[in-house]
């Protein structure tokens, strides 16, 4: 009989959300108006300016969602290219970090 490893079918589905997780998002979502107030008042009237900007942010990656990982990287042309490196792999990350490095006139992107 074979310990351990992988097995078909074995663990829950992917994407699928365990019964205390959902439970802790029901009790959370009880106190998210007063939350979101929190922050609010903290983004407008907070003594620290680290704070007011902290719940500023806070409160447009609950209304946009959070930005895009992205960066412009230029060639030697001096042309510039948006890459978005949330879309790319950790191999193509190196790779576009490595031919920044060198001065590369071709750097790898995640358009195509």
């Amino acid at each position: 009989m074979t310990h351990g490893g992988k097995r078909e079918g074995a663990g829950r589905p992917k994407g699928v959300i365990s019964e205390a997780k959902r439970q802790i998002a029901d009790m959370a979502k009880e106190h998210g108006p007063t939350a979101l107030q929190t922050l609010v008042d903290i983004a407008t009237t907070g003594e620290g300016e680290s704070a007011r900007v902290a719940a500023s942010n806070a409160i447009l990656d609950r209304a946009y969602g959070r930005p895009l990982q992205s960066m412009d990287v230029s060639n030697s042309d001096r042309t510039f290219q948006t890459v978005d490196v949330s879309k790319l792999s950790m191999a193509e990350r190196k790779a576009l970090l490595a031919a920044m490095i060198l001065g590369e006139d071709e750097l790898p992107t995640n358009e195509g």
